[in-house]
């Protein structure tokens, strides 16, 4: 045997008949009906099409205090993290390759220099080497030559948002007080840390630098310990990378646009939220980033930060000025231009929670239950600006003269909310920040969207958000 899924022979052996119960309980499923073959294959082929920016990874490894509990044990203990393991292929081998990390971790721990800390971060990197093996390289991790240790490390070098967070989410869902067990998987940890998210960019390179250090020591000691420990000679696909082998290139700047191409951008982007509704919220984004120096950040929320209408001061109609939690003392002025944008939004939320009010979040969640963070608003306006930026490309803008020659006018263009920024300012369109003494005003003073005191936001709405035939917010509105 010359591959190191040699090496895992043992343990094979010992979840053979684990393997087979399931294969029985997965044959008498097949045979109730046609219904529960097709099932599968539509599962199977929505497992085939996830690409590295759709897969989000999870964590497969317990909280450091519960490591012991999980030696000599083939399957996972927690239930959701044993569910999606069985719901890999098979011939991937996801149990197998969870016991092997779960073995190398238990020997880590051995060393007296060997910490909850270093726990901390030593999981990720295993776990990110076997989400990548599973969802993107589709082959077993045992199975790894040198080329696949080399495409791992270009891959942690860029990885996709949907693997990075600007946080240390923990792992598992804190507030419930159940059993390890039964604790669900929380959503919004990722295998990458990065403190501060660029806003520069869908790409998460920043760090590039320390995760190819990281990953790249870390994933030569987990092959030697795989080779040492079961006594087979196969080569360490890690031992030939050398950190100068991957070089970290800096992003190219891109042109700012000009006036008239930001122009058009902002009017296909509201195009395409006027036939979407999906898009409306990210549109409300592109405003903010076109009419304003507010920073993305500002709008996403945390565990203990949560941003809502509130945040948004105003007088009337209209909104004046921003203040944010994440930044004190400072206040972000708004160009006029944004109040259309502003109360479009407006309108779109009412219509969606009747109840809208100055605590409502400014941009919840799909369940309405907590607000979006700050990574994932990045993720989430990147798709709404590559299809922006589709649109445009495809529409009548496209032939006018000063998009000859453009970048964004090739195939494969993406657009940031920091380049959009960039060209505002340039414009002039983008008030800049001001520093103020002042604290943050008493959200009951401003309500959530310009809201006097005492007046319903359905009377604000009727008054300054009115829809045309069509349903859509009138494009301008008048200062007071």
């Amino acid at each position: 045997m010359t591959s190191v899924g040699a090496i895992a022979l043992g343990v094979r052996n010992a979840i053979t008949l684990d393997l087979l119960s399931l294969t029985y309980c997965h044959v008498c499923q097949a045979l109730q009906g046609r219904l529960c073959l097709h099932v599968d294959l539509a599962g199977r082929l929505k497992e085939l099409s996830v690409t590295p920016n759709t897969f989000v990874p999870y964590p497969l490894f317990p909280p450091y205090d519960l490591l012991g509990e999980h030696l000599g044990l083939l399957r996972p203990v927690n239930s959701d993290v044993r569910n999606r393991l069985d719901s890999i292929d098979a011939a991937l081998e996801p149990h197998l390759t969870w016991r092997l990390g779960i073995d190398f971790l238990a020997q880590q721990c051995q060393s007296a220099k060997f910490t909850a800390r270093h726990y901390k971060v030593l999981c990720p990197v295993i776990e990110s080497m076997m989400h990548w093996s599973w969802s993107i390289k589709r082959k077993p991790l045992t199975e790894w030559q040198d080329s696949d240790a080399r495409e791992f490390i270009r891959f942690i070098m860029r990885p996709p948002m949907s693997w990075v967070s600007s946080g240390g989410w923990t792992r598992y869902v804190m507030k419930t007080k159940t059993d390890f067990a039964i604790k669900p998987i929380n959503d919004e940890w990722r295998p990458i840390v990065r403190k501060y998210l660029s806003e520069s960019s869908t790409d998460a390179g920043l760090s590039a630098t320390h995760h190819r250090d990281s990953h790249l020591s870390r994933g030569r000691e987990f092959f030697a310990y795989i080779i040492e420990s079961k006594s087979v000679t196969t080569p360490n696909p890690f031992n030939e990378l050398r950190r100068k082998n991957f070089a970290v290139l800096r992003r190219q700047i891109r042109t700012t646009f000009t006036p008239a191409q930001l122009e058009d951008v902002m009017r296909t982007a509201v195009s395409l939220a006027e036939r979407d509704g999906q898009w409306q919220p990210f549109l409300f984004m592109a405003a903010v980033a076109v009419y304003s120096d507010i920073p993305l950040r500002a709008l996403g929320s945390t565990p203990v930060l949560k941003l809502t209408f509130s945040h948004f001061k105003a007088t009337d109609a209209c909104p004046d000025w921003f203040e944010s939690p994440h930044y004190p003392g400072k206040r972000y002025p708004l160009n006029p231009q944004f109040c259309a944008y502003f109360q479009r939004f407006a309108q779109f939320r009412y219509e969606r929670d009747p109840e809208l009010g100055p605590h409502s979040f400014l941009l919840p969640q799909a369940d309405g239950a907590d607000a979006y963070g700050g990574h994932t608003l990045i993720d989430l306006f990147a798709r709404f600006a590559t299809n922006v930026l589709a649109q445009l490309q495809q529409g009548a803008f496209a032939s006018r003269s000063y998009w000859k020659g453009s970048e964004q006018m090739q195939a494969g263009a993406a657009l940031t909310f920091l380049e959009l920024r960039k060209s505002a300012k340039a414009a002039e369109w983008a008030p800049a920040a001001m520093t103020s003494l002042e604290p943050l005003q008493d959200v009951n003073t401003w309500p959530n969207i310009g809201v006097r005191d005492k007046l319903p936001a359905s009377q604000w709405l009727r008054k300054h958000a009115g829809t045309t035939s069509n349903g859509a917010t009138h494009g301008q509105c008048n200062r007071t």
